[in-house]
């Protein structure tokens, strides 16, 4: 479960200032407070730095990556950037030793900003994508500028070798401009935005519009570069892109929206709400949610959703557990469309949310039953202001949700939060935290929490590890995590903005409960015939697994509980009737779930 969002960040950093205060008793519907918060501590202008994207792995760690311009120190690791302005950083964290453990950098010579959109981890392997502008250095590669003059940039997908307390570059692809990553065993995926061709592998994308299209695309990892497997284009043709992705064994799901009349996912085609004679128009656009279904060698679009409005609508993250599908993002309007109202609403299927004023966020729950999709709920938050949700993961029926919000006051279920505004400039965003109880067909809002000062605050990423909520993004001056002040210095906003990462505690996410990645088990024989044995894992505290299987296409053809007992583990699982091809076994237990492939012959 992965999502993530770029802007811009930098800054003189000379250390990082580690915040720890014990947990105070939480009860149910009460927020818990913020526990940690790691930041950077910068001087001299401009003072501009952003934690761009998050991941965890198994073993409980916190993968960063982000953007800065002065020297900046990650524990024992101190980088010091290349070239004019931003460089890129990717740092790992510990959440068991409150510490980093290792830092890399990349930089260029270019005039322009180097950026970072995206991070997954897959094993000892981790990959982000990117731009930069000139000839990139990525550790002991380089990457020359493009040829094409008229080019201003470069794209790319790099990989790093963790080697535990070090790590490395092993490769760096350009040409692919990725502003989502997703890796699911040996296969990572990768979409974003491109124009006017993009070659993946032996594939070709075209779009001969202007402002570009959506590609969607499967990779393997050789250890020495990547080798494309599939590419799919999609989405809007003129105007649009996709934000998000999220994988779950043969399933691959992309958020984003679209300004154009249509999007087209293969033969499914979505209308936008506001038609205009040119066929494209900057003043109203509509989300999407859709699915492919990966075949192996080959990928089709299954179902596509929409979020439906007159204004504009979009869908900046995703997050999947088993056929549970949640999006999370913004909705409304800046008045620039003559043709709607001030401030409309939005619709989810049949669903309908009002809106307060401005931008509304929204998280809602999309049931994937195969071959086809319908919205289960939807929900919003926010006040009059400019309100946005950024990023959402899930565990079990817990669904969590950060991001920012522009309103005097928010609004989440019964929780109204206040924002620490003094500022006359621009916007005077806090940051928002919210857990939902997912019910099925309904859910509600459990807590809300704040962070943030009297300027600009916003949060890009959540991720869960053990019992920890850990929140990432960036901070203006004398932004409060609870007791906790950082970026004390003071200066206009624009140039002074830290990067952060933080972290809160909810006593309902135990201990017992399974990191991601741990719930790991074995598949024998594969490929199989009658009969494959699922030796399953010990979990504390857990004493039934959910083991399902489904087809190529999604389809679930079994379902069934097993015992999780200290007698056996192991579960013979019934092949016979089914047609030879390709399978996924899924093993869940709570909020944990483990994917793996079986071929039947």
């Amino acid at each position: 479960m992965k999502k993530l969002l770029t802007r811009t960040f930098g800054g003189y950093w000379v250390g990082l200032i580690l915040f720890l205060v014990l947990a105070r008793p939480s009860a149910f519907a009460q927020a818990p407070a913020w526990q940690t918060a790691v930041a950077t501590d910068q001087v001299g202008f401009p003072r501009i730095s952003e934690v761009s994207a998050t991941t965890t792995d198994a073993n409980g760690n916190v993968y960063a990556v982000g953007t800065f311009t002065s020297t900046t120190t990650f524990g024992n690791t101190t980088l010091t950037p290349t070239g004019n302005y931003l460089n890129l950083f990717v740092a790992k964290w510990s959440t068991a030793s409150r510490s980093f453990v290792w830092a890399q950098q990349a930089g260029s010579d270019g005039r322009f900003a180097m950026h970072v959109r995206s991070i997954a981890v897959n094993g000892n392997n981790v990959y982000i994508s990117g731009s930069f502008s000139g000839d990139g250095t990525f550790g002991a590669i380089s990457v020359p500028p493009p040829t094409n003059p008229n080019q201003l940039s470069t794209n790319f997908i790099a990989k790093l070798t963790d080697a535990g307390t070090s790590a490395s570059f092993a490769w760096v692809q350009p040409g692919v401009g990725a502003s989502a990553l997703a890796a699911n065993g040996t296969s990572v995926y990768a979409a974003g935005p491109f124009y006017p061709t993009l070659t993946l592998g032996s594939t070709v994308l075209t779009n001969p519009y202007q402002l570009g299209g959506s590609f969607v695309t499967k990779f393997t990892d050789t250890g020495t570069g990547p080798v494309f497997v599939w590419a799919k284009q999609c989405g809007a043709l003129n105007y649009g892109t996709i934000t998000a992705l999220a994988v779950e064994g043969a399933n691959v799901y992309v958020s984003g929206y679209f300004y154009s009349n249509t999007a087209l996912f293969d033969a499914i085609t979505l209308t936008n709400t506001t038609q205009f004679a040119g066929g494209v128009t900057a003043t109203a656009c509509d989300a999407f949610v859709a699915k492919l279904t990966d075949a192996g060698s080959t990928a089709s679009f299954t179902w596509a959703q929409q979020v439906r409005g007159t204004g504009f609508d979009l869908a900046l993250a995703l997050a999947v557990n088993g056929p549970s599908v949640y999006v999370a993002g913004y909705y409304g309007s800046n008045n620039v469309n003559p043709a709607g109202p001030a401030y409309p609403p939005a619709s989810f299927g049949t669903i309908a949310l009002p809106n307060s004023g401005t931008y509304d966020a929204f998280v809602a729950k999309i049931t994937d039953a195969g071959t086809t999709s319908s919205y289960a709920w939807a929900q919003r938050g926010g006040g009059t202001g400019m309100d946005s949700a950024t990023a959402v993961t899930v565990r079990g029926n817990n669904v969590y949700v950060a991001g920012a919000y522009d309103s005097q006051q928010a609004d989440f279920g019964t929780t109204t939060l206040s924002n620490a505004r003094s500022m006359t400039r621009g916007l005077s965003r806090d940051i928002f935290v919210t857990k939902l109880v997912d019910a099925g067909t309904s859910s509600s809002f459990a807590w809300a929490q704040q962070a943030g000062g009297s300027e600009g605050d916003y949060a890009n990423s959540i991720a869960l590890v053990g019992a920890n909520v850990m929140v990432a993004g960036a901070a203006g001056p004398s932004a409060s995590f609870g007791s906790q002040t950082i970026n004390t210095a003071s200066g206009q906003s624009t140039y002074n903005q830290v990067g952060f990462l933080a972290s809160l505690t909810d006593p309902t996410l135990t201990a017992t409960t399974a990191a991601k990645g741990d719930l790991r088990f074995s598949l024998a024989p594969n490929p199989a015939r009658t009969t494959a044995t699922v030796q399953l894992p010990a979990v504390p505290g857990a004493t039934a697994a959910a083991l399902t299987l489904t087809d190529a296409l999604g389809r679930t053809l079994r379902n069934e509980t097993v015992p999780l007992s200290a007698a056996s583990r192991r579960h013979e699982l019934d092949l016979r009737g089914l047609a030879p091809g390709l399978y996924a076994v899924q093993v869940q237990v709570e909020g944990t779930r483990d994917v793996q492939r079986l071929v039947v012959e």
